[in-house]
């Protein structure tokens, strides 16, 4: 635990409330760790006020707050990229990159351990940004915005066009559009 008193909980509720995935989902992973929107919405304020430069934090306390859940560190100074197994994400890994101070996230994303691929295709929390070239194509990212990417895409196995959503890497949303017989303008 961080010397603020977060820990993994805490960043594990903060990324739930920046990912703002489909209620059920929400729901299912706010009661396995025993959680309520409150907590959530608290974890959110904390974890920024801790993390954020622009707030008087630094990123490099997720180090700390993460140290338990911690599978991969950087070996060398100039090579800061640490991978932590978040218990709500058994599957993946969340790897975080900082730039060169340590003091700020330069990129983070929910990577697959190598040699799986998604249980069932692109469904909500088992299918990562890293995953659509094997699924998809005609790939066109639409929206790009902090911890968010959306994308229209054509599934290669049945010719049909989707919007997905992902947050932080990691499938948030996926939507039929229907009616699209050819590449979709991006917004």
């Amino acid at each position: 635990m961080s010397s603020d008193g977060f820990g993994v909980k805490d960043f594990q509720l903060y990324l739930l409330k920046t990912m703002d995935p489909p209620e059920s989902l929400l729901t299912t992973a706010l009661a396995e760790m025993g959680c309520s929107i409150d907590d959530m919405d608290a974890s959110l304020e904390n974890i920024q006020k801790a993390t954020w430069l622009s707030l008087g934090g630094s990123a490099e306390k997720i180090v700390t707050m993460l140290s338990e859940v911690c599978v991969s560190a950087p070996a060398r100074s100039d090579h800061k990229v640490y991978a932590y197994n978040l218990p709500l994400w058994p599957e993946f890994d969340f790897v975080a990159t900082f730039d060169l101070s340590g003091k700020v996230l330069s990129h983070s994303e929910f990577v697959r351990f190598a040699g799986r691929g998604p249980e069932t295709g692109a469904t909500p929390w088992d299918f990562t940004e890293r995953d659509l070239v094997g699924n998809f194509d005609q790939i066109t990212r639409t929206e790009d915005w902090g911890s968010y990417t959306t994308y229209h895409a054509r599934d290669t196995a049945s010719d049909q066009w989707y919007w997905l959503r992902f947050g932080w890497g990691l499938l948030q949303d996926i939507r039929l559009r229907k009616g699209l017989a050819a590449k979709p303008e991006a917004n």
